[in-house]
């Protein structure tokens, strides 16, 4: 059975006469409060793997221009200058997501998709654009290659647009992970662990590029806001 309901419903108080409360103490399960139950367990599952995984404000003024040139479906991950703030700082646009833990959902065992949400447009400069990649390596911490799996946008307008872009998810964006977690410290001798815990995670990238590959005037500059990193159905 599947999360017929969509939500976790509301329990009546547990004073509640047994007439209206059908998980009152000692009382047999109907077939009904066992669908609520089983929903409710269900839909908790999915929360669980649906959820918002990072958050990032993103980049005002940014001017990097592109590798080669990208086409008219955006950049792919060669195309985008990856140099990191602490080099040059507000000249690029690029980010390391973070690794997170992807969990399956359903008896069948689905995986969730990706999606990436921001605001962003081309510079003001007269035939401007601007690009965005968004991928996924698997495991800990991994860079996107020439066959990951992402998407990409491109962008022809200086006004703002709601940008969406999304990965299905498959068995090779994801690397297992095995780790025993510390359960405390000791001033002597090792810490404890707790029992050996299996993960499957995947890294995920977002980065840009800006054509005019200046910023001699305001017009030349261009933003990328609001990312936003979630799993979903």
């Amino acid at each position: 059975m599947s999360d017929t309901l969509g939500r976790v419903l509301r329990r009546n108080p547990a004073a509640t006469p047994s007439g209206l409360n059908l998980f009152q103490a000692n009382r047999a399960l109907t077939s009904l409060a066992g669908h609520v139950l089983t929903s409710d367990l269900n839909h908790l599952g999915a929360d669980y793997a649906y959820r918002v995984l990072a958050t990032h404000p993103g980049w005002t003024g940014y001017w990097a221009g592109p590798f080669g040139s990208p086409s008219a479906a955006g950049p792919v991950v060669s195309e985008v200058d990856w140099t990191g703030q602490s080099v040059d700082p507000g000249r690029t646009a690029n980010a390391c997501l973070g690794a997170h833990w992807v969990v399956a959902v359903g008896a069948g065992a689905t995986l969730p998709r990706a999606v990436l949400r921001c605001r962003a447009r081309a510079a003001t400069s007269p035939g401007s654009t601007a690009g965005i990649y968004f991928g996924v390596a698997p495991g800990r911490n991994g860079f996107p290659s020439g066959g990951s799996s992402h998407d990409r946008v491109r962008l022809t307008s200086s006004s703002f647009a709601n940008v969406t872009l999304k990965i299905e998810l498959e068995a090779a964006d994801l690397e297992g992970w095995v780790v025993s977690p510390a359960t405390g410290r000791t001033t002597s001798g090792p810490a404890p662990m707790a029992d050996t815990v299996r993960l499957v995670l995947a890294t995920f990238w977002v980065g840009a590029y800006n054509s005019t590959n200046k910023h001699a005037t305001a017009a030349d500059v261009t933003d990328l806001l609001g990312v936003t990193l979630s799993l979903e159905p």
